[in-house]
């Protein structure tokens, strides 16, 4: 029993050894290679090249919100604005056709400021 306890063990520590010198070979590849600098203006313009992407849902709503069962509904059985219902074409998408909660994007209380500033 403590013979093949001790074999498992060794087989173990082989493959863990494995796993950590290929994890150890590919960052060393790419951890000596130099980021090439991009010029901050092409031709006298702002260079906006690269990839942009926002990790939000700012683009349904800036400030803090729930979420929602679609962005497009109807009328439902009650008349009142809080009993509307997904359309059809929505509601066939399942979730795909909902509104992701957010925490939002506006500093402070979570207020959009409207209005003129108080002096």
């Amino acid at each position: 029993m403590l013979d093949r306890r001790s074999g498992s063990m060794i087989t173990v520590a082989i493959a863990a050894a494995a796993v950590s010198a290929v994890i150890s070979m590919s960052i060393t590849r790419t951890s000596g290679q130099a980021q090439t600098p991009r010029p901050a203006r092409v031709e006298g313009k702002p260079n906006f090249s690269g990839i942009w992407q926002a990790n939000n849902e700012a683009n349904w709503d800036l400030q803090a919100h729930a979420a929602l069962p679609a962005a497009v509904t109807q009328p439902g059985i009650y008349s009142y604005d809080y009993a509307r219902v997904p359309a059809a074409p929505v509601l066939a998408l399942g979730a795909a056709g909902a509104i992701p909660g957010s925490l939002g994007v506006v500093q402070g209380d979570g207020q959009i400021p409207t209005g003129p500033k108080p002096c």
